[in-house]
């Protein structure tokens, strides 16, 4: 006698970037992007991991908070789903951070790395 049966498994990044969508991210192509504010968030999913491409303040509204408060909604909806995030660390041309701070920066909210790879496992 055969049986059958099915395994249901969802695959935690995409829970994640629903969910995210859920918080106001959009699909745009190959990516997922939320503004907020003047703050601006893009990831894609990635070999089971997401990839946090950029995330930019506009100038005159750095120091807020909302670039780590957007950070904050990313890390916590991925950590629901085990799933972790990586980026390149990169001062943009408009940036008022260094490299420097911007990998202590990243590094405050649980990310670690090298100098220009960091990663954040589910905590």
């Amino acid at each position: 006698m055969q049986t059958s049966f099915e395994i249901d498994y969802v695959d935690p990044v995409v829970e994640t970037i629903e969910t995210l969508c859920e918080l106001g991210f959009e699909s745009k192509g190959h990516c997922y992007v939320s503004e907020r504010g003047d703050c601006r968030a893009a990831i894609r999913p990635s070999n089971g991991w997401l990839y946090l491409m950029n995330i930019r303040t506009n100038p005159r509204s750095r120091s807020l908070g909302q670039a780590s408060a957007l950070l904050r909604d990313i890390c916590r909806i991925a950590d629901d789903f085990r799933v972790t995030v990586f980026l390149e660390v990169e001062a943009g041309s408009d940036s008022d951070m260094t490299e420097s701070q911007l990998l202590d920066w990243y590094w405050r909210h649980g990310f670690r790395g090298c100098k220009s790879e960091m990663i954040r496992e589910p905590q």
